[in-house]
């Protein structure tokens, strides 16, 4: 049984299947569920079943637990990566979020939309970053849950701290693109207005209705 040493030996797939159980246990008292639930990381961890985990000795399985203290105390320290070769394939991400095409924006936005991103990062990454192709790195929507599926598999420490990054920019492109909106369509209802009251000022100028109030 091979025990991780940091978070680049822990998949995408790995870290999503073991944070929820991991924050369940910070807040967790009693010791009995504790190690029920630490039983379930490790097993996770190394690829074993839970069964197996559980019939460990416990002073094994304590030293099990205090060697995954970088759980805690661990970082990653790479920074985001704009080329990712995995299984012989060569990805590229855009540099900034402005430059990724409509498909691209529509998947992260829902992503990002369902509230947690971390159990969402392996269809983030396949949105992110696009495969070599004959045309040369290409986005679309086809062959995209293929595509995640491979990211699910790589390491977590490798693309962290891209999915990170993108998030953020993300996050921001699309309150900037929002709040372009709400001015467009404020300016729009404006203008409308304007018209209509030019408009309604000629007809009744036209037929001598009387003053309308300015606009101005």
């Amino acid at each position: 049984m091979k025990v991780p040493k940091n978070f680049y030996q822990v998949t995408v797939d790995q870290y999503q299947r073991i944070l929820p159980i991991y924050q369940k246990i910070e807040k967790e008292t009693d010791t009995e569920v504790i190690l029920t639930d630490w039983c379930r990381v490790i097993s996770i961890l190394t690829n074993t079943r839970p069964d197996q985990i559980e019939s460990l000795p416990i002073d094994q399985l304590k030293v099990i637990i205090k060697s995954l203290n970088w759980l805690v105390n661990g970082s990653i320290t790479s920074s985001k990566r704009k080329y990712l070769l995995i299984k012989g394939k060569l990805y590229k991400a855009k540099v900034n979020a402005k430059e990724f095409n409509v498909a691209q924006y529509v998947e992260i936005k829902t992503f990002l939309g369902r509230g947690n991103w971390v159990n969402e990062m392996h269809r983030i990454l396949a949105s992110i970053y696009s495969p070599l192709t004959i045309k040369g790195f290409k986005h679309d929507g086809i062959g995209h849950e293929k595509r995640a599926e491979i990211f699910k598999q790589i390491s977590v420490g490798r693309v962290y701290p891209t999915v990170f990054f993108y998030s953020i920019q993300f996050q921001n492109l699309i309150k900037n693109i929002q709040e372009y909106g709400i001015r467009r369509a404020e300016e729009m209802n404006m203008k409308a207005e304007e018209d209509l009251m030019l408009i309604l000022r000629e007809t009744l100028e036209n037929i001598g209705g009387g003053i309308v109030p300015s606009t101005k």
